[in-house]
């Protein structure tokens, strides 16, 4: 019996271990597939205006593009920062509240 527990434990730790691999596969490769596009994007705008201006401006959007990754990160630490500083502490909204036991006293009033 004990072995099988540990059996089951390493076969589950093996199987979360496979997940985060595949997971960490598919990021690098979106990473790289929106490098390719944000270059892509960036000739594309370069080679239509054929100006200084859209140079500039398929370099900014190529960039852009291609940090969608590291800007989603970002945004999402940083809200993830503000929701829990503002996040009330204690108070009504902190303690359990028994919705039955108000509305019957409500209705007794």
């Amino acid at each position: 019996m004990f072995s099988t527990i540990i059996n089951s434990t390493i076969l589950a730790a093996g199987i979360f271990d496979w997940a985060n691999d595949k997971a960490n596969q598919a990021s690098s490769t979106m990473q790289n597939i929106l490098i390719v596009v944000a270059l892509i994007v960036a000739v594309t705008i370069a080679w239509k205006g054929k100006t200084v201006g859209s140079v500039i401006l398929a370099i900014v959007i190529g960039g852009l593009i291609a940090s969608i990754p590291a800007l989603i990160e970002w945004f999402g630490g940083s809200a993830k920062q503000e929701t829990n500083s503002s996040a009330p502490h204690g108070g009504l909204l902190g303690q359990h509240v028994d919705y039955a036991k108000a509305a019957w006293i409500a209705h007794k009033a």
